[in-house]
């Protein structure tokens, strides 16, 4: 059958989707800023703000590189679930 091809890709291309689990953004952290750091540009183009207890919140993948500098790492969770 000639219309069956159409049909086939459109499966083919919904069942190749990225699962939920997979998107990285899923992943936070909370990092404690060194003292004098208001804000920061992230590595996926993001500008995010020190929050006034000196805490910071973003992507585990963003925030591998402040990890890597020394910055402590406060809490670690997936948006499944909060904080």
């Amino acid at each position: 059958m000639p219309r069956s091809r159409p049909y086939r890709w459109c499966i083919t291309i919904a069942t190749s989707v990225t699962p939920r689990d997979q998107n990285p953004e899923r992943f936070r952290v909370r990092l404690r800023a060194p003292p004098g750091i208001g804000s920061v540009q992230t590595f996926s183009g993001r500008h995010i703000n020190v929050g006034l207890d000196g805490t910071i919140e973003m992507s585990a993948e963003d925030a591998q590189y402040y990890i890597r500098d020394g910055w402590t790492k406060l809490a670690e969770w997936t948006t499944d679930e909060a904080p």
